[in-house]
């Protein structure tokens, strides 16, 4: 954070290396920030320090969610559960868009010349903050709207042996 100029919002952490030890115990590890609003701080000049010496003795600003965390091998680092569900969660959102932007396409798209075909399904997207599919794969998608999946198919191909 210091770095984005954001020194309030510090939580005098660089990094945080996880290495796993006997049995699935993992041991974290962190990096301090180098940046000299951190100087008052009782850590400062260490370097490394274990994630519970830090939790302890570290009472710099902006970290009160790190000094909850707790080691637990299903969580890499603090919120990597929470952004993992948050990216899936995100990552669904945008196939689904894409999808009722396919269908609503098609849907449209009959009896539509090609030219109008791509001007629907491009409005679609948009209308749905989608991006554009990117040359070979709009052109595959025109082709599956206007019931050509062989040479949709076909076009995949090519893209892949290029």
């Amino acid at each position: 954070m210091c770095f984005e100029g954001s020194h309030n919002d510090c939580g005098h952490i660089g990094a945080a290396i996880r290495t796993a030890k006997i049995r699935r115990r993992l041991e974290s590890t962190i990096i301090l920030c180098r940046c000299p609003c951190h100087a008052s701080c009782t850590l400062a000049g260490r370097m490394p320090v274990s994630l519970t010496v830090w939790q302890l003795l570290c009472a710099c600003p902006g970290a009160e969610f790190e000094r909850s965390w707790r080691e637990d091998p299903d969580e890499p680092w603090p919120g990597a559960r929470e952004h993992w569900e948050r990216s899936q969660r995100e990552s669904q959102e945008r196939h689904d868009a894409r999808r009722d932007a396919f269908r609503a396409a098609k849907d449209a798209a009959s009896g539509k010349t090609r030219e109008e075909t791509r001007d629907i399904y491009l409005a679609e997207l948009r209308a749905r903050g989608q991006e554009i599919p990117e040359g070979l794969f709009l052109e595959a998608d025109l082709d599956l709207m206007s019931g050509h999946p062989l040479r949709s198919l076909k076009r995949m191909l090519r893209m892949f042996r290029t």
